[in-house]
């Protein structure tokens, strides 16, 4: 199972709309403490929190940050280098993640917190969490989740990084899948997934593995001051598993089966340490399958069995899930999800310009509600006031740019189709000759002659006796002059 990977709360507090007053966005969830100096002195800040606050004063893992009032908004709150932790996104094996406020920088950012215990007890495990710092700060792309920082405080070790404001992918599947039974529009989920490949492609140039990709782990940004989700902007978030190629470095520091089951690939369930690029391509087209389907390509009761279908298994078709898969799109998951690593594509920019063929070659007809290019108007975890219905499962229809290539075998049915169609056409016009004839005939006022009886043979007449008539007389001699 995953080390790293936070899963989100069960509920999110939803931050007030644009134009909201002061007091609407410092809603308190729970019994806040009392607005005093606390034990290390004020943090004002410039920029007001997108999401609501939270009470996180029974947090055990924060119970030893130092605590600092925050203005303007009146309330006491646990700070890591002087950044004042608001509200708790999601939590995992390798620690929590939270929302915060940069006083200096006016962002907002995420800040992941090692689990006190285990980085007391285990030093390698604190080597691990800020080599994952600094391999993850090393790679610079549009679609991956930043780092900002890292740093220990009071015993804590912490990352500061980009703030995503949206929802991920897998928030997003779920609430589709909720609401309809389906999964995102094809074209949908091949532009997230082009966009988190970018950011792949990056780490891989850079010598990393992710290892541990999937849906949640797919963050999609909101339209700034709107509710719109941008898949084109996706980003590829949560290093925490990653595996420097150059410096042959595993950061998870074992050789453990790491990662999701039913996502992670057939040899990185053998050994952490034989997963390469091929591995995060296989998990990429894991995803791609699950946002179409609504589902893993493998399952199963326990993780044990799900490593085992993976291994032994072949994955569903995706077009028996989703009929209305374009041709391309199904091959491009298949040799994804190859059991032999050297059939998938080689890293993910080649699994990229794949995804952006097949994303090419859609229709261009109008998309349905959910196509990212028009700007999906949905609900994003921290944002209140109404939305839009959750996407539909469309069922589009594809058309691959360029000349129509010949069928010969749907020319020979067509051929075959014609003919059959002549016999039944000619044969028909002739039962109606035959129709017209007869009743031409019954229409006439002689009726048809009777059959008679044939006329009896008559009597043989004898011919007379043969008589001889004898020799005949020579011809009488010639008169001369």
């Amino acid at each position: 199972m995953s080390d790293s990977s936070t899963e989100p709360e069960p509920t999110r507090p939803a931050s007030s709309p644009s134009g909201s007053s002061p007091a609407d966005e410092q809603t308190i969830i729970g019994t806040p403490q009392p607005a005093q100096g606390g034990e290390g002195g004020l943090v004002r800040l410039n920029a007001r929190p997108g999401l609501s606050v939270q009470d996180l004063a029974d947090d055990p893992l924060l119970a030893r940050a130092p605590k600092r009032r925050v203005e303007p908004l009146g309330v006491v709150a646990p700070a890591l280098g002087g950044i004042p932790i608001l509200a708790r996104l999601g939590k995992g094996g390798m620690g929590a993640v939270y929302y915060g406020v940069h006083p200096r920088l006016d962002i907002e950012v995420a800040v992941k917190v090692l689990p006190t215990a285990p980085a007391q007890s285990n030093p390698d495990l604190v080597q691990r969490f800020l080599r994952e710092a600094k391999v993850a700060a090393k790679v610079k792309s549009a679609h991956l989740v930043g780092v900002l920082d890292v740093n220990d405080e009071a015993g804590l070790y912490y990352i500061v990084m980009e703030y995503v404001r949206g929802e991920s992918a897998g928030e997003l599947l779920r609430r589709v899948k909720n609401s309809t039974g389906g999964g995102l529009s094809e074209f949908g989920a091949l532009e997230l997934l082009e966009a988190a490949a970018k950011g792949l492609a990056a780490a891989h140039r850079a010598g990393i593995i992710h290892r541990d990709i999937k849906p949640d782990n797919l963050m999609i940004p909101k339209r700034e001051g709107g509710n719109e989700l941008l898949y084109a902007e996706a980003k590829l978030a949560d290093l925490g598993l990653a595996r420097s190629e150059l410096a042959d470095v595993a950061l998870t520091g074992n050789q453990a089966a790491m990662g999701t089951p039913g996502y992670m690939a057939p040899e990185q369930g053998k050994d952490a340490r034989t997963a390469g690029k091929p591995a995060d391509v296989f998990s990429m087209g894991a995803a791609l399958f699950a946002l179409l389907s609504g589902r893993a390509p493998f399952q199963g009761p326990t993780a044990i069995k799900i490593l085992f279908a993976t291994l032994a298994e072949p994955h569903p078709p995706i077009r028996t899930l989703r009929p209305d898969v374009s041709p391309a799109t199904a091959a491009l998951i298949d040799r994804c999800l190859q059991k032999d690593p050297a059939a998938r594509y080689a890293d993910a920019g080649e699994l990229a310009a794949a995804l952006a063929a097949c994303k090419a070659g859609l229709s261009a007809a109008p998309r349905t509600p959910n196509a990212p290019s028009s700007a999906v108007a949905t609900s994003v975890p921290g944002a209140a006031g109404p939305h839009t219905p959750p996407p539909l499962t469309p069922a589009p229809a594809h058309a691959p740019p360029g000349p129509p290539q010949v069928d010969r075998a749907s020319n020979k049915a067509a051929l075959i189709a014609g003919l059959l169609a002549g016999v039944l056409i000619f044969g028909g016009l002739g039962a109606w000759g035959l129709v017209v004839l007869g009743r031409d005939l019954n229409s006439t006022a002689d009726p048809l002659p009777q059959p008679q009886p044939l006329p009896q043979p008559l009597e043989p007449v004898p011919s007379p006796p043969y008589v001889d008539p004898g020799p005949t007389p020579p011809p009488p001699p010639s008169r001369r002059r």
